[in-house]
């Protein structure tokens, strides 16, 4: 995947007390399922959390999803100093947050789009980086085949 020069993309990263999203939209279980094995076969650590217990990430995507007994559950994924954090909000979308800070230079910015890369790869459908809560808005949108596109205006 070729590079995003960090100085194009850096004022997108500074941070006004809100975080960022990953989505990867319009999915369902079967997608889900993709991108939960995408991540246990790449190099990623995926470390997943009932009720803040750490445990064992399910084997099948519909049972990583909360039960009427307890709390959100939690997946997260740390790589070059970003910690991405998903929450299983619904079937239909996949989002993960990152705190804008931890993006603070090229290697940063290569790790996320390589971790978009890998989420487009497994589900086969663009992932985007947007504003917290604002998926219209995309930053940057990286395609199954690895291709990446800059939005220089959001909106």
């Amino acid at each position: 995947m070729s590079s995003l020069a960090w100085k194009a993309v850096q004022s997108k990263f500074l941070f006004d007390g809100s975080w960022q999203d990953i989505y990867v939209l319009g999915t369902d279980v079967a997608g889900w399922q993709r991108m939960l094995d995408g991540l246990r076969s790449a190099d990623y650590d995926p470390r997943y959390f009932r009720d803040n217990n750490p445990t064992e990430l399910p084997a099948r995507a519909e049972d990583a999803f909360p039960n009427e007994r307890e709390y959100c559950p939690l997946l997260s994924v740390q790589f070059c100093g970003i910690l991405a954090n998903c929450h299983f909000f619904s079937f239909e979308e996949i989002e993960f947050d990152v705190d804008p800070w931890e993006v603070s230079g090229q290697a940063q910015l290569d790790a996320l789009l390589e971790f978009m890369r890998c989420l487009a790869a497994a589900v086969g459908q663009d992932a985007i980086l947007c504003p917290e809560n604002l998926p219209k808005s995309v930053i940057i949108r990286v395609t199954p085949e690895g291709r990446f596109e800059h939005h220089a205006v959001s909106g």
